[in-house]
């Protein structure tokens, strides 16, 4: 009987196989240590467990969301959401104990615990939404969708999202379905995925910069129509949340937050780092704070038009979604999702051993790994930066070499 020998797909079998193995090392040690050892990955609040889903509840419970300070800095469309939300939650006349902040976890017992039945749907919805754009945007066999997907919801940012219970997430779902439609043969399935991208910025803000891909391919009608759409999302539900007004107190929230000067050991952001240097190394570097994302965000997207994958677009965009914002938490790591789909389904095997190392970068971008802290830095968290950075920098390496190529080399050839 003769087999034929099939060639192994090394970059899968990295980043499946580490996920696996890395996640079995992180479920015996949360085990040994009576779940102790993951308190930096999740539940590093626990008094306030999901406040992204209940604190922002509690901000647009009075219908002026902006006026209960920085912290209520998401685009009014979020709000929306958040209104219908509040408004399936049983209240009483004195109004409802969780959404006082703080005496959440007083509610148990209390008999309004049946709160929490509202954050269920609301979980379970979210992730059948999930899981259905997951298998329809990964190619591959059934089974190899269904252990993507497992992988994707348990790796160490999902949990991380799941546990602070933020609306990134439905940001990312409208991301991943423009990714995977914005190239359809059908009309309605690339309009569809404008409104998506328009969508996931009307939640979040920064996806917008997904936008891009549509300007370096020439689609200049599509551009346009997202941008419109993108207004849309953008000015009209202000309307519903104090008008001009709202949106000048969004706009004075939005500076707020995206200028912290205090270290967050789970957050991401270039500025984050700047701080995490000026206290260990007794710095004061205000310049390099305000010029550093600005000088990454151009020549991220001067690169683009180098790189010759989709994968390797769309990853170093969502690179920049996450590092150059002031703020930009664990969480956020989860926009990585569409890059590394289409990475895993990419076919090209150019460069082997840097496929590898692209595949090395993402199993630490996702993988679970609970430990202590290293100088204020989850370790988590500390994977997860240096292995961004490190494809980042990679990235902007490959598409300056991709525009020499382009300008430089063909003119020597004209002369010659």
């Amino acid at each position: 009987m003769r087999i034929r020998n099939r060639e192994v797909n090394v970059k899968k079998l990295i980043w499946y196989g580490g996920m696996v193995l890395l996640g079995l090392v992180s479920l015996s040690l949360v085990f040994k240590t009576h779940g102790l050892i993951w308190k930096n990955l999740v539940f590093s609040n626990f008094t306030d467990f999901c406040m992204d889903f209940f604190n922002h509840i509690r901000y647009v419970s009075g219908r002026n969301p902006y006026s209960y300070g920085a912290h209520a800095c998401f685009p009014p469309f979020a709000y929306m959401i958040y209104y219908f939300i509040y408004r399936c939650i049983p209240s009483v006349e004195e109004g409802n104990p969780i959404l006082w902040g703080s005496m959440r976890e007083a509610c148990i017992g209390n008999g309004q615990a049946g709160i929490y039945f509202v954050l269920l749907i609301y979980m379970v919805v979210i992730t059948i939404l999930l899981t259905l754009v997951l298998m329809d945007c990964k190619k591959g066999s059934k089974g190899e969708k269904v252990f993507f997907v497992f992988l994707i919801v348990f790796s160490s940012p999902y949990l991380f999202m799941w546990e602070r219970g933020n609306i990134v997430i439905l940001s990312n779902i409208f991301l991943l379905l423009f990714l995977w439609g914005k190239d359809s043969d059908m009309a309605w399935i690339r309009e569809l995925s404008c409104l998506s991208l328009a969508a996931s910025a009307g939640l979040k803000l920064y996806p917008a910069v997904a936008g891009i891909l549509l300007l370096h391919e020439r689609r200049w009608k599509e551009a346009g129509r997202t941008v419109l759409y993108g207004l849309a999302f953008f000015a009209l539900p202000f309307l519903l949340f104090g008008g001009m007004d709202g949106f000048l107190q969004w706009k004075d929230n939005i500076l707020v937050i995206n200028g912290p000067n205090e270290i967050e050991s789970q957050a991401l952001s270039i500025l984050n780092f700047i701080n995490l240097l000026e206290v260990n190394m007794e710095l004061q570097m205000p310049v390099l704070k305000k010029v550093l994302p600005f000088v990454a965000a151009i020549i991220g997207g001067v690169s683009l038009w180098g790189l010759d994958r989709k994968w390797k677009k769309a990853a170093v965009l969502c690179v920049l979604m996450i590092a150059c914002p002031g703020w930009s938490g664990q969480y956020t790591l989860i926009l990585m999702t569409g890059p590394l789909i289409l990475f895993l389904d990419d076919e090209d095997r150019k460069y082997k051993w840097l496929e590898m190392l692209y595949a090395v970068l993402f199993l630490g971008l996702f993988s679970c790994i609970v430990q202590g802290e290293i100088k204020q830095f989850s370790t988590s968290c500390m994977v997860e930066a240096i292995s961004l950075y490190t494809m980042f920098f990679l990235l902007i390496l490959e598409g300056g070499c991709g525009l020499w190529r382009k300008f430089f080399t063909k003119r020597e050839l004209k002369i010659l």
